[in-house]
């Protein structure tokens, strides 16, 4: 099973491969950021019992702030 956790150090590293000279966020940003930067956002999922497996949802955002 993948986890949320692998899927967003995936994205995150191909994130600073595509964009090397932009920062990304992974933390709160309530509390301030570089700018420019990429903010990886997760919404909180749902989970959901498909014919005896267990499925997790998941939203996940990317913010530009330039």
């Amino acid at each position: 099973m993948v986890t949320i956790i692998e899927i967003i150090k995936a994205v995150t590293t191909t994130l600073e491969a595509v964009f090397p000279d932009v920062e990304v966020v992974n933390m709160d940003i309530s509390k301030g950021h570089p700018r420019a930067c990429l903010y990886v956002h997760v919404d909180s999922g749902s989970d959901s019992t498909v014919g005896g497996y267990l499925e997790q949802t998941h939203a996940l955002t990317i913010y530009y702030f330039a």
